[in-house]
């Protein structure tokens, strides 16, 4: 082999080797933060954070477990209370996607504490752990609800993620006497496959597989436990289970799921025909919230 060649071939060993080098690290160190750090930069540019106008009006700040500053929004009722309900927004939204759900739950009845999710808008935290931290955050808002006013009727509204985070903190805190539970997933893992599919237009199962075990290790959670499935199970409260049937993230499937695993002995499923997996409100339109209303009403003690 001449010298030529021979340089050529040191040349083309180390750029395979720095290319693999940058690969392993981006797949190790990189890409899974996609899943758990919402307010990632490449993220933000890739996938937009939904944006609100915020106000300093009614906002409260409590303390987690884990001395994370949770920034929420107290929306108090405007007739005689009937109790309160903690709302729970979907990824990279924020606290204000309730705005007005908060102001129709208080024109009838009820308080409404709407936070921005750990990882979220103007909260800390630096990562997203789909319900393994947030359903003790939950437990903390129902702390502080119960200081301020002595509520005792507190009820969960989520939606998406915030879907899932309620049903793990209604199975873990059972001073929520019910739940609203609009659009959410049965599995993390699964779900995680799905929209990798659903952001590359493919995937490679073993890849996303190791993906989420990185992001459960950087961020703190073990991805196999996070089975809202299995949660429902350890649920007895009342429940409304919610799903658009063109929901285009979320499988209306994996909700009927949930809805069939739930302990409850009051349970109902709304279909919402041709909603989509953020146009519930919007399909359902006054009716579909008027029937919210009338469960918690009939549910709370």
């Amino acid at each position: 082999m001449n010298k030529s060649n021979s340089s050529n071939l040191k040349k083309t060993l180390i750029t395979i080797t720095v290319v693999m080098g940058v690969t392993v690290f981006l797949f190790h160190s990189v890409f899974p933060t996609f899943i758990v750090k919402i307010k990632n930069p490449v993220v933000a540019i890739l996938k937009p954070s939904f944006k609100y106008p915020t106000s300093d009006i009614n906002k409260v700040i409590i303390k987690t477990k884990d001395g994370i500053n949770l920034v929420g929004i107290h929306n108090e009722a405007k007739i005689k209370r009937k109790g309160a309900v903690i709302l729970l927004h979907g990824i990279r939204a924020g606290k204000e996607h309730f705005n007005k759900i908060s102001e129709f739950l208080s024109i009838n009845g009820y308080d409404t504490f709407a936070f921005d999710s750990r990882g979220h808008g103007e909260s800390g935290g630096e990562y997203c752990t789909f319900g393994d931290k947030e359903k003790e955050d939950v437990s903390a808002i129902v702390d502080y609800i119960v200081s301020i006013t002595g509520e005792e009727n507190i009820s969960v509204w989520g939606q998406s993620l915030g879907g899932a985070i309620g049903i793990q903190a209604l199975a873990s805190d059972k001073r929520l006497r019910s739940g609203i539970i609009e659009s959410t997933f049965s599995d993390f893992r699964t779900i995680v496959h799905d929209y990798a599919k659903d952001f590359a237009g493919f995937e490679i199962p073993f890849l996303t597989d190791y993906l989420i075990d990185r992001a459960g290790e950087i961020a703190g959670f073990n991805p196999d436990i996070l089975s809202p499935l299995q949660d429902c199970k350890k649920i007895d409260q009342p429940m409304l289970i919610v799903h658009g049937n063109a929901d285009e993230k979320i499988n209306e499937s994996y909700g009927k799921r949930n809805f069939k695993n739930l302990s409850s002995v009051r349970k109902e499923f709304i279909e919402i025909n041709y909603a989509g997996h953020l146009n519930v409100w919007e399909k359902g339109g006054t009716e579909y919230l008027e029937n919210v209303v009338k469960f918690l009403d009939r549910n709370k003690r």
